[in-house]
């Protein structure tokens, strides 16, 4: 594996994109709500780097405090209070980190470091795709994993608007926003009673739509191979749709 498709790599530059956008709102001054939706997109980017990446990297420079600095300002309506930690993070933080690690790798190179670490994998996807991922039935894990993300919207949606509706067809139904509807969709991802809500509710419909699309439907009719690096990328991908769920149980 390189080092530019070192998942620490890929997910610290993830990171630095939500963040550069988030410093854009700031320099736009948009209001505090807009500010918190685009906080809470960079703090589940934070969230997955801390889990592929060792503690002691992390938590080595000023990132973990300066997007604490963040998250109490914005929260208390005090955005003023933390742009310079937004500036860190954007022209320091993420870059410093990423010497820290590239360190780490250096000092480490005899030992085994996991690419593939199950902390950061919502549990529901880790219990079916795990077995088949280790026994190296790669197609199969990212398959079980999204017949379980289409199970429960299915058993979700059915309960609410009593149709039965299935991948892609159910996907836009349930998380569908728009005047027709009165952006009240039958599963709320966001609020939808702003643009930004909206934006985030029908981003996420096509995403859950498109991989019923393009992940499922393909494996579902055909007999198809697939690496373990990209098995893992797609069960990723479940995982945070899986992570998407849970923040609209809690709505």
């Amino acid at each position: 594996m390189t080092i530019s498709n070192n998942p620490v790599v890929v997910q610290a530059f993830r990171l630095l994109s939500t963040a550069l956008t988030l410093k854009e709102k700031f320099d736009l001054k948009e209001d505090t709500k807009v500010l918190q939706a685009y906080l809470i997109i960079y703090n589940r980017e934070l969230d997955t780097l801390k889990g592929v990446i060792p503690d002691s990297v992390i938590s080595a420079g000023n990132l973990l405090r300066h997007s604490a600095f963040l998250n109490r300002y914005i929260n208390s309506n005090q955005p003023e209070s933390c742009y310079q930690d937004i500036m860190d993070i954007c022209h320091t933080d993420i870059y410093v980190m990423l010497e820290l690690f590239f360190r780490y790798l250096s000092e480490n190179k005899d030992q085994e470091y996991s690419y593939y670490n199950w902390a950061t994998i919502h549990p529901y996807i880790e219990k079916l795709a795990r077995p088949r991922f280790e026994a190296k039935h790669f197609a199969d894990a990212v398959e079980a994993s999204l017949k379980e993300i289409n199970e429960i919207v299915k058993t979700e949606f059915k309960y609410l608007k009593g149709d039965e509706e299935d991948g892609a067809s159910l996907m836009r139904k349930a998380f569908g926003t728009n005047a027709n509807n009165n952006f009240s969709p039958a599963i709320p991802l966001a609020d939808n009673s702003t643009i930004t809500g909206r934006n985030i509710q029908e981003g996420y419909m096509n995403i859950f739509a498109g991989v019923m699309i393009g992940i499922r439907n393909p494996k579902a009719h055909g007999n198809l191979s697939i690496s373990q690096a990209e098995a893992w990328e797609k069960i990723m991908i479940c995982s945070h749709l899986m992570r998407i769920w849970d923040g609209y149980k809690k709505l």
